[in-house]
């Protein structure tokens, strides 16, 4: 989080700008990670006033966390931000279209397995009681989801 304690403004903004470009461009393996960064600087009220539009890290995550040309460490980190943005009131309205984009990775079993968990960590968070039956299945197909899909299962129960 350096660049809110960079002295100069004009270092601040050109950081910002290239991290801008990187949140856009899915293909750049930073995409994730810039993504990540300016949703971390938004929760933690340290984006410059007027970067971005309300949602627009949200949209530019969930955009992301679905491309599957995409490499699944982005995406992962893209899901990462859609948790973190649509906890928050900006993108409450988009929750169940995060919902429906990880469940669709969740029961893919030919992505890999940590995009998979990621998926199944933001059903947990977003999900509903429907999604008990995806969980539980994906939970007996291997034993690495079985850590991934408990918490997501008890996070729907409540």
């Amino acid at each position: 989080m350096w660049i809110p304690d960079e002295p100069s403004e004009v270092n601040r903004e050109a950081m910002m700008g290239y991290l801008r470009q990187l949140s856009w461009s899915p293909d750049d393996p930073l995409a994730g990670s810039a993504v990540l960064f300016l949703s971390d600087l938004k929760r933690d009220g340290k984006l410059p006033e007027g970067f971005v539009a309300d949602g627009e890290i949200g949209e530019t995550a969930l955009r992301i966390a679905a491309d599957a040309t995409a490499s699944a460490d982005v995406r992962i980190a893209a899901f990462h931000a859609c948790v973190d943005q649509g906890v928050g009131e900006g993108m409450a309205n988009r929750r169940p279209e995060i919902a429906a984009t990880a469940r669709l990775i969740a029961a893919d079993a030919s992505l890999m397995i940590p995009l998979r968990k990621a998926a199944i960590h933001t059903i947990g968070r977003f999900g509903g009681a429907e999604d008990r039956e995806l969980l539980e299945s994906i939970a007996v197909e291997n034993r690495d989801f079985m850590a991934a899909t408990k918490p997501a299962l008890e996070r729907l129960e409540r």
